[in-house]
This record gives structure tokens, C-alpha cells and sequence, in this order.
């Protein structure tokens, strides 16, 4: 969001919104950390599918060969097609999907980046927050996996940059955008109404009528993707719908057990569960959520509440990645014994982890209340809606990676401060010496949970 008064010198100065050498130089050494990760990955052999890799592999396989496979309805089903696509067109080797999600990262990050500069924060913060997102390897990693992480990162960056730029079509494209991101993960569903209500919002001097059909053209963007594919599903499979695992993942979160990293044995008996829990989708999200209301009933609200406190954000933000765990002595590989080249990106990882949370916390409480309720408000609003869910649903590390962009943001903003206190509190700011401290006292006490839970027992 951008405010159209003060904000808006400050976004119109020389060299505001335009990338600098700063910009490039991160560009650069992406380019760079991205080839030394997937060298070490690749090494000494191919990297092993993991999770639900085979299933996609297996499926875009399948596409890429004329022959599309029956939905499940469980995963939402973009990701399969693009994949498909690729392999179609380069093949099914690791170096062209590497290369190309690479390039998508780096398209979703500058995205990221000019939003970042439309909300007014300034480019100083901007260009922090672009080169924690873009060197920080349980991110970049992604680019050389069949997981949608960096599809729905681009989809969602370019969905919010066609809706700010505030013209009619782009609206239109947003929604067109927006329903191809709900396709790759479904988690951004229940928030779709808070970024129509940005859209609505974005802007002063704006007649009631044009905000009216921005809406409009959102919806109408939204329904030329999905509604095809619901008639078709409906249709050809008796579903009228598109999937969603929102159940099937609050029965696994609720069962979770207290390892920070055991995310498959749970999963994989309520999956098979769930599966011969009935026909349809429908019947199995019934018996799925009637599990839930099962155990919430034995454990009491309080209780169930009291019991994914202490494991759900453990889980969520330890120091340990999918990247990580690939490596030589990780998760997926304690056979072997850690090399040297493992050893340093291992630290690398955790340290960018670490620098991360510490300055997003400091972030969140230096920047003034105000600036934050009129230009950063989505941004806050949206990592307070992933992190609230996955106090329910079932998590993994690999799920931060949707809303790492906004810690990176406000991480981003305390860099900013630090380097130059002055420019970086905005004019709305006009709190006492005292009330700095108290948020001073407030981000440490924050990083100092974040850390422990990233790096406590």
C-alpha cells in the first residue's frame, strides 16, 4: 500500500524504484550461490526425489506424454502442468527445471522488490530484503525440486504487482493470476478476500465506482481460470470443485507428533486413512474433519491449543531446511558422513536462518505503527494468516518459504534502520526516546523466541 502524501516524495526521489548496482550485484552472487547449491546437491550423484517429488514426477511424466492423469483432489493440480509443460518442451532432466525456476525466483523476487519500493519503505530496505530472499539457500534450493514453492512465489508476486499497477487489464490479469496461484497451493484461498480488499483500497482520489470494478475485474479474472476447470471436473469426474487438503491437513496437525522432523510417519498412516475413509472428496473431508471434532473433544480446547503450541512452531521455524536435509549427513542423507562443502553450507544456512528471524523481529516493532498500518498492513496481515493456520495444520519447514518474502521484508526495514536511523523512520514517527526502547526491548524479546525455537532442544 502506498500512501499518495508524504510517502510518495520519498518513493519519487531520484533512484527510487529503479534498480541500482546494489540491485545487480545480488543478482550477480544469486546467480552465483545458485549454481554452488545445486552443485552441491547434485553431488556425488543425482538428488534424490523426496516426499511428494515421485508423485508429481510421476505425473508430469505422464502429461508430457499426451496422457493426463486423474485428479486427486487433494493437491491442487498447476504444478503437475507446468512441470509437464517443462518436461514436454526440455525434457525431464534436472538442469532445465533448475534453470528455469531459478529464473522464476529471481522474476518473483524483483516483483517482491518493487513492491516493496510501491509501499515506500525505500530501496536501502528493499535491496536488504531482496538479498535475504534471493541468498538464503532453503529458499533458492526449491529451484531445483518438483515442489510448487518457487511457481507459486512468482505467480503470487506477479498477481500483486499486476494489482497495484492499478490499471483496468491489470486487474483482470490479477485475478487471472491470483486463481493460477490458488492452483499451485491452496493455502492462499481464505485470504483472497484481504487482497481484493488492498485492491479496493489502493489509492486516494479513487471514485466508488472504479473501486467497485476492480472487484469486478479481480472476480472476473479469478472465474476465467477456475470456473473451466470446475465444469470440467464436475463434469468428467462428478466433483464440482478443484481440491483442497485443508482437512485432510488439520486431521495431520492435530496428530503431528513432537519431532521437529518427523514428517512422514504420521502423514503417511492418516493419508492412507483418509483415502478409504469414502468415495469422494467430499466424504473424506466429512470423515477427516469428524476426526478432528474426535480429537479435539478428547483433548478439550484448551488442551489441543496448549498441545500444538509447544510443537507446531518448533517444527515451523527450526534451523534445519529442506536444503539442509539434502546435504551430505542431513535428514535425507545420515549415512554419509558430513563432507566440508556440506559442512559450510550447512552453517551458511542456519546463519542466514538466524540473521532472518533476528532482524524481522527487530523490523516489525522499529518501523512506526503508522507507517506500518498505512503502507505494510497486507504484508503483516498475510504472515499473521500463515502463521496462525499452521498453529492447526500440519507443518514442515518447506511451508515458511510461502511467507519468507514478508519476514524478508520487515528484516529488510531493521537493515535499513541500522544502516541510517533517520531516513528510515518516516516522518510519521513521533514516538518519545522511552517508547523506542520499549520496541527495542520487544524485538529482542521476540528474536530471542524465534531463535530458541529454531535452535532450542
Amino acid at each position: 500500500m502506498v500512501d499518495s502524501r508524504r510517502g510518495d516524495r520519498r518513493l519519487n526521489a531520484p533512484g527510487e524504484g529503479r534498480f541500482g548496482r546494489r540491485t545487480i550485484v545480488i543478482l550477480g552472487l544469486f546467480l552465483v550461490f545458485q549454481a554452488l547449491w545445486f552443485a552441491l546437491l547434485s553431488s556425488p550423484g543425482p538428488r534424490v526425489l523426496q516426499g511428494d517429488e515421485p508423485r508429481y514426477q510421476r505425473e508430469a511424466l505422464s502429461i508430457a506424454s499426451g496422457v493426463a492423469p486423474a485428479p486427486e483432489f487433494l493437491w491442487p493440480p498447476f504444478q503437475k502442468w507446468f512441470l509437464g509443460g517443462v518436461f514436454r518442451v526440455a525434457g525431464s532432466g534436472p538442469i532445465p527445471l533448475a534453470v528455469l525456476q531459478t529464473l522464476l525466483l529471481a522474476a518473483a523476487a524483483l516483483l517482491f522488490w518493487r513492491l516493496a519500493i510501491l509501499a515506500g519503505v525505500g530501496a536501502p530496505a528493499a535491496d536488504a530484503a531482496l538479498a535475504l530472499l534471493l541468498l538464503d539457500p532453503q529458499v533458492g534450493s526449491f529451484a531445483f525440486s518438483l515442489w510448487p514453492e518457487i511457481t507459486y512465489l512468482f505467480l503470487l508476486g506477479s498477481a500483486l504487482a499486476l494489482i497495484f499497477l492499478k490499471s483496468r487489464p491489470a486487474y483482470f490479469l490479477g485475478g487471472v493470476s491470483l486463481g493460477l496461484t490458488l492452483l499451485t497451493k491452496s493455502v492462499i484461498g481464505p485470504f483472497l478476500p484481504v487482497i481484493a480488499l488492498a485492491a479496493v483500497l489502493h489509492g486516494e482520489a479513487v471514485k466508488a465506482a472504479s473501486r467497485g470494478l476492480r472487484i469486478v475485474l479481480l472476480a472476473a479474472g479469478l472465474a476465467a481460470v477456475l470456473v473451466p476447470l470446475i465444469v470440467w471436473n464436475g463434469l468428467h469426474h462428478g466433483v464440482w470443485g478443484v481440491g483442497s487438503s485443508g482437512a485432510f491437513n488439520l486431521w495431520i496437525g492435530l496428530e503431528d507428533p513432537d519431532s521437529r522432523t518427523d514428517y512422514d510417519a504420521t502423514a503417511g498412516r492418516i493419508y492412507a486413512e483418509y483415502q478409504n475413509a469414502g468415495i469422494t472428496p467430499g466424504d473424506r473431508d466429512r470423515a477427516a474433519l469428524a476426526r478432528v471434532r474426535e480429537r479435539v473433544a478428547q483433548r478439550g480446547l484448551l488442551g489441543t491449543l496448549r498441545g500444538q503450541l509447544g510443537k507446531q512452531y518448533t517444527r515451523l521455524f527450526d534451523k534445519n531446511s529442506f536444503f539442509t536435509d539434502q546435504l551430505a549427513g542431513g535428514r535425507f542423507r545420515r549415512s554419509e558422513p558430513e563432507t566440508t562443502p556440506a559442512f559450510l553450507a550447512r552453517r551458511w544456512a542456519w546463519g542466514m536462518h538466524a540473521l532472518t528471524l533476528t532482524l524481522a523481529s527487530f523490523g516489525l516493532f522499529l518501523l512506526p505503527p503508522a507507517a506500518v498500518r498505512k503502507k505494510l498492513w497486507l504484508p503483516l496481515t498475510y504472515l499473521g494468516y500463515c502463521v496462525g493456520i499452521l498453529l492447526l495444520l500440519h507443518v514442515k519447514t518447506r511451508y515458511r518459504v510461502a511467507f519468507l518474502p514478508c519476514v524478508d521484508l520487515f528484516a529488510g526495514c531493521a537493515v535499513a534502520w541500522l544502516v541510517a536511523p533517520r531516513k528510515a523512520l518516516l516522518p510519521e514517527d513521533a514516538t518519545s526516546s522511552a517508547s523506542k526502547w520499549r520496541r527495542l526491548l520487544a524485538g529482542t524479546a521476540l528474536s530471542t523466541l524465534l531463535l530458541w525455537l529454531s535452535f532450542g532442544p
